[in-house]
């Protein structure tokens, strides 16, 4: 009796196992499509409603060491903030900070926003690298809303990266080559180091006039009272 006579079954397994084989290589392809798909469906980023222009009459610059500045640098009141795109508290401060800005319009409050790359986890870095980058272009602030609003929504991929500097209307290759630069994170690294050196260790730390404070919209107000009347 031969072989093929004595093993008649081997043949049948042989041809079961590719099949198998061939329908789990067309699963992980179609998967792998669908995944793509979504990708590509979902590659243009969420921004906040009015933000191309919620900054368009107030005077925006930033400082030498490439942090975002809002208002006159003469302004009574000064803001310093050390803020982070991943801490829930400082965007729930800077949706607060919105109630200054007719006073950053007239000249009596100005704003510096010094991004912390190193607390919070996702969004932090990502976040601090893309507002220094678009302030390269005179959209600081309108990125900082874009990051904020991101915050718990969206995963910070280059592809949104990409749509929310063409919706804010940067020169996206610019500002690609400036997020992914040697020079970007040497800002943000330097922001830590100040942020260390000053021994602030959570945020956001805000100081007013100077001086830290725990309540700085209060004590922003309590000096506006101070200050004769400016029309706005």
């Amino acid at each position: 009796m031969s072989l093929e006579q004595q093993h008649p079954e081997r043949p049948v397994k042989q041809q079961r196992q590719q099949m198998i084989v061939t329908a789990s290589v067309i699963g992980v392809i179609g998967l792998a499509i669908v995944f793509v798909f979504i990708v590509l469906l979902n590659s243009e980023a969420p921004i906040p409603n009015g933000v191309d222009t919620a900054y368009a009459d107030i005077p925006q610059s930033t400082t030498a060491e490439s942090y975002g500045y809002l208002g006159d640098p003469e302004a009574p009141i000064s803001i310093r903030v050390y803020s982070s795109f991943a801490c829930v508290s400082c965007r729930d401060l800077a949706e607060d900070f919105d109630n200054l800005k007719r006073y950053m319009r007239n000249g009596q409050v100005s704003l510096e926003f010094v991004p912390i790359h190193s607390i919070g986890g996702l969004g932090a870095d990502e976040g601090a690298r893309a507002v220094v980058c678009a302030g390269e272009q005179g959209r600081f602030f309108e990125m900082h809303d874009v990051m904020f609003y991101w915050q718990g929504r969206e995963n910070y991929r280059t592809a949104l990266m990409e749509s929310a500097a063409e919706q804010l209307d940067l020169n996206v290759d610019q500002f690609m080559s400036c997020y992914e630069s040697r020079r970007a994170h040497d800002i943000v690294r330097q922001a830590r180091l100040e942020f260390e050196r000053l021994d602030f260790t959570g945020t956001p730390t805000v100081l007013v006039n100077g001086t830290r404070t725990n309540n700085p919209i209060g004590d922003v107000e309590a000096l506006l009272q101070a200050q004769p009347e400016t029309e706005e």
